[in-house]
């Protein structure tokens, strides 16, 4: 059980090689199935490496097309998504049901499977990159269905539901998996949300914060202040101001969604948890003072794009498309390798996204998805060792 040739998926290397070489169509095949299925390939698969016909690029794609429809696909929707949209941070969240009155495990559960299946519908139907920022639909069961008040929902499970024109959510940044990562100690936190678009959206994360960094209300401050405020206060301080002004605009732009993603036009503060909902509506709390907020969700992006609220937001990140595709693909080629990026992939993510954003021009959408997971099985990097 201690084999290498047990724990790990062995490929053919030749003593001082250097230069790198094609896989041969056992090890491709190999590659391949544990790329999109997470397990050993099948029969079919063996039988066209040993034909040699699966080093033919036509038949790849054929082969992706029939794996992505196959239920060990799912390996690959959750593996994929929990690794590119940092899953694990909303299931290590410590949230108090008091306050946040949906955060059940229920929800939990169903909030951590919205953007699995957000993505494997946008695979199933190969729909553009631009999805993610805005789509005029979502992925619900009736959890959640609930939570954001939508209509048209009818069974079990997973749906597909179209939203109304009026509705804020639509795309990956108005999930609660995405929203609720962007929460510390029940409040939300403009800092984390906007690093995280920068870092899964954008393709550009933030630099690690210097040390002795100081906290968003220092002690003996009156803590009954809204996000909006702290925030300004922390960019008021020199060892935070340049770089933090980069993306906790963008975070802002999310604050009319509570600390689990919740629609909201008031920020409630409170020194304590125990604030208790009676009969009618109205909050009491029976200990200690809390106050309320107005939203202001105004911000801009690191380009200078200015926004009002959410739906501004999405509009100036759609003008980001590229870096979008370009995160997504690179997200995709680090999963399918099983390493990060090198210097040698450059031009070959590059190519890439050029041929990806001209083959869909004039039908409506961009940089497919599945488009690009075929792109990722036939380029060089995935064919060779």
């Amino acid at each position: 059980l201690t084999s290498m040739r047990f724990l790990y998926v062995l490929e053919p290397v030749d003593e001082g090689q250097i230069e790198r070489r094609e896989l041969d169509a056992l090890s491709l095949a190999c590659r391949l199935s544990y790329f999109l299925w997470s397990s050993p390939p099948d029969a079919e698969l063996y039988q066209l490496a040993e034909s040699g016909e699966l080093l033919n690029p036509s038949v790849l794609e054929v082969q992706v097309e029939r794996m992505l429809v196959d239920p060990r696909a799912e390996n690959f929707f959750d593996g994929f998504m929990g690794q590119w949209i940092h899953i694990k941070r909303f299931k290590d969240l410590n949230l108090t049901a008091r306050i946040l009155l949906h955060w059940t495990e229920g929800f939990i559960d169903s909030a951590r499977r919205e953007p699995i299946e957000f993505f494997e519908e946008m695979v199933a139907g190969n729909l553009g990159i631009a999805n993610l920022i805005d789509s005029e639909f979502v992925m619900v069961d009736g959890v959640l269905a609930n939570a954001y008040g939508l209509e048209g929902y009818a069974g079990d499970g997973f749906q597909k539901v179209v939203l109304p024109e009026a509705s804020p959510r639509g795309g990956v940044i108005t999930q609660s998996a995405f929203l609720a990562a962007g929460t510390m100690g029940n409040r939300t936190s403009p800092v984390i949300r906007g690093a995280l678009v920068r870092e899964i959206l954008l393709n550009d994360p933030p630099p690690p914060p210097p040390p002795n960094v100081p906290e968003l209300v220092a002690e003996g401050e009156d803590p009954l202040k809204s996000v909006r405020t702290l925030v300004e206060m922390h960019q008021q301080k020199a060892q935070c101001a340049s770089c933090h002004a980069r993306f906790d605009q963008i975070g802002l732009g999310l604050e009319n969604f509570d600390p689990i993603g919740m629609w909201r036009e008031e920020e409630m503060v409170t020194l304590v948890d125990d604030v208790k909902l009676l009969r009618d509506g109205s909050k009491k709390d029976t200990e200690r003072n809390w106050t309320t907020f107005d939203i202001d969700s105004s911000g801009n992006l690191p380009s200078g794009e200015e926004f009002q609220d959410v739906k501004g937001l999405k509009a100036a990140l759609m003008k980001e498309e590229r870096a979008v595709a370009e995160s997504m693909f690179e997200g995709l080629m680090i999963y399918a390798l099983g390493r990060d990026i090198s210097f040698t992939d450059l031009q070959i993510i590059e190519d890439s996204l050029e041929h990806l954003g001209k083959v869909s021009e004039g039908e409506g959408e961009r940089y497919r998805v599945r488009d690009m997971i075929k792109r990722v099985v036939t380029s060089g990097p995935f064919r060779e060792f």
